[in-house]
């Protein structure tokens, strides 16, 4: 539960080495800034990456990633929004029956789809302006909490994409199971050919040892071309806000662009990531 906040800790650590160097404390001031590097160490390749691949020629696919919050009640935002980015791909966590009859219109502007609406804050849903060839539901890492892969074949090249979201570290049980369901992602993946994408509210940071090792197992990587740090959750308060909404790829995807939405009532900010396929 402590570990997302590096960022938090390295910034807070700073300002005390940057106070006890004005009092001329200096012991003090090398102890909290050794902490302050240690966690800038840890936070730093995501933090300051850069993604040189060329953009490959074709289309340029959108995809928008949006942790709803079951319990929200702006339809209309998360509507305009969608209207707004026209994304080829919609992956929609934490939504219920009353969300998808709120979003009912998508069936007509994105009429390929896969959808598992719960009233546990754990529903989700695809939706695809392109055909899907073949999409199931999955239940990573023995947990009764859905995942859904979807596959395309109509784009010059496979790809698959992977929608999750693991359990919050709430606790020692949740966070097990957290873990079981991040470390299960590579094998998951392993047998797909083409390009990957995962996108998901994965209650996880880059600087988390659990993410870290997914990234390691399954040779996925970050999205964003740039920047790790679209910092995504809490809405309502920035000073403790972290990144947990992800788009990982693989070697077959490149990232164009990478960007956090607005405020859509929601505790998470929506993801929108642009794409190209290389074959």
């Amino acid at each position: 539960m402590i570990s997302p906040f590096r960022l938090q800790y390295a910034l807070t650590l700073a300002a005390l080495t940057a106070l006890f160097s004005l009092w001329r404390t200096w012991k003090i001031a090398a102890f909290f800034g050794c902490f302050a590097m240690l966690n800038l160490v840890v936070i730093g390749p995501a933090l300051f990456r850069k993604d040189s691949l060329p953009t490959p020629p074709g289309a340029t696919l959108r995809a928008v990633l949006i942790n709803v919050r079951t319990e929200n009640q702006r339809h209309d935002l998360v509507r305009s929004f969608l209207a707004e980015t026209n994304p080829d791909f919609i992956v929609l966590e934490e939504v219920d029956s009353k969300w998808i009859a709120a979003l009912a219109e998508l069936k007509r502007t994105h009429p390929h789809s896969i959808v598992e609406a719960r009233e546990d804050n754990f529903g989700i849903a695809f939706f695809s302006k392109l055909p899907i060839q073949r999409g199931e539901t999955l239940f990573l890492g023995g947990a009764e909490i859905p995942s859904l892969i979807v596959r395309f074949d109509s784009l010059g090249g496979a790809l698959t994409i992977l929608a999750t979201h693991p359990l919050p570290p709430g606790g020692p049980e949740y966070s097990r199971t957290r873990n079981a369901q991040l470390a299960a992602i590579p094998s998951c993946v392993a047998q797909e050919r083409g390009g990957i994408v995962l996108l998901g509210d994965l209650n996880a940071t880059p600087w988390c040892h659990p993410f870290r090792k997914l990234v390691v197992a399954s040779g996925l990587k970050l999205g964003g071309i740039e920047s790790g740090f679209h910092a995504s959750w809490p809405v309502d308060f920035f000073p403790l806000r972290i990144p947990i909404d992800h788009c990982l790829i693989n070697s077959n995807v490149v990232v164009t662009a990478e960007k956090t939405g607005p405020n859509i009532g929601s505790d998470h900010f929506p993801l929108v990531v642009d794409f190209k396929l290389r074959f």
